[in-house]
C-alpha cells in the first residue's frame, strides 16, 4: 500500500498549481516522448491519482480545459469516477486538431519500442483504438465520446468555442473555484483540471511553420519532376524525423516504419536497438551506423537484416544526394534521445547511403536565399520544413510562465508515468457498464472484437477471428505478422481445427 500511495503522492504533487487552495492541476507540460496512447496515459493515471489522494470525490464537480486526446480521456476519468464534468474548449469540436489528418498514420507503442512491446493497439479501460489513420482513430474516438455524452445527460457538458483565461477561487464557498471564459464563468468547481497542451508551432522568421496536423502536399513536392531539388528539415525531434523519412522514402504516411518494426521485433536487431538506448545517454552516430552497416551487410547477419535491407532498398529514394538536409541548433547528430528509435534507424540509414545529410547550425530565411550555418541554397530552389515544436500553452493566465517552467522540472520526476499505467494490477475505477476489461473481461473482449478484426485489416493480414472466453481466437491463411495481444486480450493462432464460430476479416 505505501507504495502505491507514493506512485499517487508523486503523480498528483507533480500536476499541481500551488495557487487556488491545491485545486488546479495540469496535465502538462509533455514530458517524454510524446504520443496520443501517452497523452491518454498521463490523463488516466492523473485522474486516477487525484482520485486516490481524495482530490476528487464522486458527486464533485470537475472542470477540465481542452477536448483534445488527454482532455477528452481526462474527461472519461472523471466521469467514471462518478463526478459531473465540464469539458472548455477554444475549437468547434473536440479533437480538432487531428480531424483532417490524412496524411499521417498513428501507432500506440511504436515510439516506446523496443523497450516495450509492440502492439498495434492500446489497451486502456477505455477509448481504445489500433494503429491507423489518424484521422479515422480520430472518429473512433469521437465515437466513444459522443456516446458518453448521450449516456451521461447533464453529468457531462460540453462548452465550444470558449476561450478560459482565468482561474478565482471563493473562500466564501469552501475555497471552491471559479473558471471564467469569454462567455461565461462557471462557478462551484472543486477541481480544475487545464489539458491544453500545445499552442501554435514555432517558426522562424520569415517562414511560419504549417502545423503538424494540417495535410499538406510534402510527398507530392517530392515527386514533381520540377519539384524542389533539397529539401532542409529544420528540427530533430519526431516531428522532424518524420517529415525527412517522408522525402527520403516511400513512406506510407508511417507505415513503412510500423512494418519494419514488425519484422524486427523479438530479434537480435531489435535487441541491439534496445542496448543502445539501455546504455547511452546520448546515442552516438557511430551506434547508428554500426546498424545500417550490418543491414546492407546481410548476407554475414542472417534473414531478418535481408528482411530489412529489401524493404528499405524497395522504398528509399537513391540516387539522391543530400536530398535531405537535417538541421539542429544544438546536437551534434539526429540520434539523441527523444525520437522514437524506429525512426533513428531509417534515418540512419538514409544517412548511410548519403540521401540524408546532417548539420548542426541554425537555419535563416532571406529573400531570395536560405542558409544553414554556412552553406546558402537558393530559395526558389529549396524546400523547408520547420519542426521545432509547438509553443506551450501560457498565454493566459490559466498556467503562468514560472509555473510552467515548474511543472516541467517537476513533471521530469513521474516520467515513467507518462506511458506506464500507475495502478498496478488493481482494476481502474469504472462503471461495470462501461464493459471494463478487469471486472468484465468476457464482456470487453466481445465488444472489442470489430476492432480486432478492423486491427488484422490495417496489418494487412488475411484470417479470420472470433473470442474464446477473454482472449480472441485466429483461424488464419497467411498471417505474418502475430501480435500477442490485442488490446490487452492474449491472441491465440490456429491453422486448423476447433473453431466454434468464424468471422472473416473481409
Amino acid at each position: 500500500m505505501a507504495d502505491i500511495q507514493a506512485v499517487w503522492d508523486q503523480i498528483v504533487s507533480t500536476a499541481t498549481i500551488k495557487r487556488n487552495h491545491g485545486r488546479l492541476f495540469c496535465l502538462g507540460p509533455n514530458v517524454g516522448r510524446i504520443s496520443f496512447a501517452s497523452q491518454q496515459m498521463r490523463a488516466l493515471n492523473l485522474i486516477w491519482a487525484l482520485k486516490k489522494a481524495n482530490h476528487i470525490k464522486a458527486n464533485d464537480r470537475v472542470a477540465i480545459v481542452g477536448a483534445g486526446i488527454s482532455g477528452v480521456t481526462a474527461a472519461f476519468a472523471v466521469r467514471a469516477m462518478g463526478c459531473s464534468v465540464k469539458l472548455i474548449e477554444r475549437g468547434e469540436q473536440p479533437l480538432y486538431k487531428q480531424r483532417s489528418t490524412t496524411h499521417r498514420h498513428v501507432h500506440p507503442s511504436i515510439n516506446w519500442w523496443p523497450t516495450a512491446e509492440l502492439s498495434p493497439t492500446t489497451s486502456l479501460p477505455f477509448l481504445n483504438w489500433h494503429l491507423g489513420q489518424c484521422n479515422m482513430v480520430m472518429e473512433l474516438l469521437e465515437k466513444e465520446w459522443k456516446k458518453l455524452r448521450a449516456e451521461s445527460g447533464s453529468f457531462v457538458e460540453f462548452y465550444p468555442n470558449e476561450n478560459a483565461f482565468e482561474i478565482a477561487s471563493k473562500p466564501a464557498d469552501d475555497g471552491r473555484l471559479v473558471l471564467k471564459t469569454d462567455k461565461q464563468e462557471i462557478d462551484g468547481l472543486d477541481a480544475v483540471i487545464v489539458a491544453c497542451g500545445f499552442g501554435d508551432e514555432v517558426g522562424i522568421e520569415k517562414h511560419k511553420a504549417k502545423s503538424y496536423w494540417r495535410a499538406d502536399e510534402l510527398e507530392n513536392e517530392r515527386s514533381e519532376p520540377n519539384g524542389p531539388s533539397r529539401f532542409v528539415v529544420s528540427g530533430t525531434g519526431d516531428g522532424g524525423l518524420i517529415d525527412a523519412l517522408r522525402i527520403a522514402y516511400e513512406f506510407s504516411f508511417g507505415k513503412l516504419a510500423f512494418r519494419i518494426a514488425e519484422t524486427v521485433s523479438g530479434t537480435d536487431l531489435a535487441l541491439r536497438l534496445s542496448d543502445i538506448e539501455a546504455r547511452s545517454e546520448q546515442p552516438s552516430q557511430a551506434d547508428y551506423y554500426a546498424l545500417a552497416k550490418d543491414i546492407d551487410n546481410d548476407d554475414e547477419f542472417g534473414a531478418v537484416y535481408g528482411a530489412v535491407k529489401k524493404l528499405l532498398n524497395e522504398t528509399l529514394r537513391k540516387g539522391r544526394t543530400r536530398y535531405v538536409i537535417l538541421v539542429d541548433r544544438n546536437k551534434p547528430n539526429p540520434f539523441a534521445r527523444g525520437p522514437a528509435p524506429i525512426h533513428r534507424l531509417l534515418v540512419a540509414y538514409a544517412m548511410w547511403h548519403g540521401i540524408i545529410d546532417f548539420v548542426t547550425g541554425e537555419v535563416k530565411v532571406g529573400d531570395d536565399e536560405i542558409s544553414v550555418d554556412t552553406e546558402i541554397f537558393k530559395r526558389s530552389a529549396t524546400a523547408l520544413i520547420v519542426r521545432h515544436g509547438a509553443k506551450p500553452f501560457h498565454d493566459t493566465d490559466l498556467i503562468k510562465p514560472h509555473e510552467w517552467t515548474v511543472l516541467e522540472s517537476n513533471q521530469k520526476l513521474s516520467i515513467d508515468y507518462s506511458y506506464k499505467q500507475a495502478w498496478g494490477n488493481e482494476p481502474y475505477p469504472v462503471p461495470s457498464s462501461w464493459n471494463c476489461p478487469v471486472l468484465n473481461p468476457q464482456e470487453f473482449t466481445k465488444a472489442i472484437q470489430k476492432l480486432a478484426k478492423d486491427t488484422f485489416r490495417e496489418i494487412g493480414s488475411n484470417g479470420h477471428i472470433t473470442t474464446r472466453a477473454d482472449k480472441f481466437l485466429v483461424y488464419f491463411h497467411d498471417i505474418e505478422y502475430r501480435p500477442q495481444h490485442l488490446f490487452g486480450r492474449d491472441v491465440i493462432y490456429q491453422s486448423e481445427g476447433d473453431v466454434e464460430t468464424v468471422y472473416a476479416l473481409v
